[in-house]
């Protein structure tokens, strides 16, 4: 499954808008939709807005974790990535 900055866009770009349109229809601000976007941090308050105008609803999931990953230390941050 994408990432989730990954569904947004495309959820944007399926529902034919810009980032400043969005922002517009969901009273969310543009920097805030271009964080999103970017794989930036996102409340669930902001989720919901942009999944209102958008047309689409928020899952949210508890998933068990491997143990390699319940070790705070080995779990990449995302300004990690490259």
């Amino acid at each position: 499954m994408p990432e989730l900055h990954e569904q947004l866009v495309a959820a944007r770009q399926a529902a034919g808008l810009g980032p400043y349109q969005l922002a517009r229809v969901s009273q969310v601000s543009y920097h805030a939709i271009r964080s999103a976007e970017s794989g930036g941090n996102v409340s669930i308050k902001t989720l919901r807005r942009l999944a209102v105008a958008l047309g689409v609803r928020v899952q949210v999931s508890l998933v068990p974790v491997s143990p390699a990953e319940s070790d705070p230390t080995s779990i990449p941050c995302p300004s990690d990535r490259t």
